[in-house]
């Protein structure tokens, strides 16, 4: 239980943490330093450190004879970690060198969440299907501009060019945005409180995503002289 509570604990300091990413941009993605010594393999660092999350969820779960409602939470929350662990970096077409650090983080960040939401799962008493509804909708909204990226990746040969179609027309991170719907859809699916792991994962991924978009968005605007202006970061017409 120690464990347990020093995992709620670490994804809490993210709520603080992650925002002060406004000031840096972690070296990944268009941000990756391609010279420094400690450049990991992108497709393989993001293979990794996403998998971390279902292992110790898994783990979590493995002396727990569950119920229905229960199999149901780690299907939603294992289904969308097989397609971010395998299908996603299978998929796009290019992705740029990691950083040691940046696996490091995420993988602290992956083993906390995924140990408090495996250990929670077990807990479950009721599913609601309007959350898995929810849910669902984000994640197909997730791979779908996922996949928009790779096209647009794949017109750029492998560089970068204004992505469109979608939410693309109205923000720059859609894939961002329908993330956030998908594990507001998890939270509800699990009948959960403000106060439990769903809510607290859901903050610490707004906390950590958000700057991460705003430098983004910045980053397009200075590259791109035709990035549409009236594009906002991940809530058209609003942020």
């Amino acid at each position: 239980m120690l464990f347990i509570h020093a995992c709620d604990l670490l994804l809490r300091t993210f709520w603080v943490l992650g925002p002060l990413a406004i000031f840096y941009n972690a070296p990944f993605g268009r941000f990756a330093d391609a010279s420094s010594p400690l450049r990991l393999n992108g497709k393989l660092t993001w293979c990794a450190m996403e998998l971390v999350s279902p292992v110790c969820f898994i783990i979590a779960l493995h002396s727990h004879s569950l119920t229905q409602p229960q199999l149901i939470t780690s299907l939603l929350f294992i289904t969308h970690y097989v397609n971010r662990s395998f299908i996603y970096p299978v998929f796009n077409p290019s992705q740029s060198p990691s950083h040691l650090l940046v696996l490091l983080s995420a993988a602290a960040f992956n083993t906390a969440n995924g140990s408090l939401q495996g250990w929670y799962a077990a807990r479950v008493e009721k599913i609601d299907w309007l959350g898995v509804s929810v849910m669902v909708i984000g994640f197909c909204g997730n791979v779908y501009h996922d996949f928009l990226l790779f096209s647009t990746k794949r017109r750029a040969k492998g560089g970068y060019a204004i992505p469109s179609g979608g939410l693309f027309d109205y923000v720059s991170y859609p894939n961002y945005l329908c993330e956030w719907i998908e594990w507001l859809g998890y939270a509800l699916a699990t009948k959960s409180s403000i106060h439990s792991p769903p809510f607290t994962f859901l903050l610490a991924l707004i906390a950590v995503m958000l700057p991460r978009a705003y430098n983004g968005q910045r980053w397009y605007r200075s590259k791109f002289s035709n990035y549409p202006p009236s594009r906002k970061i991940v809530i058209p017409y609003i942020l």
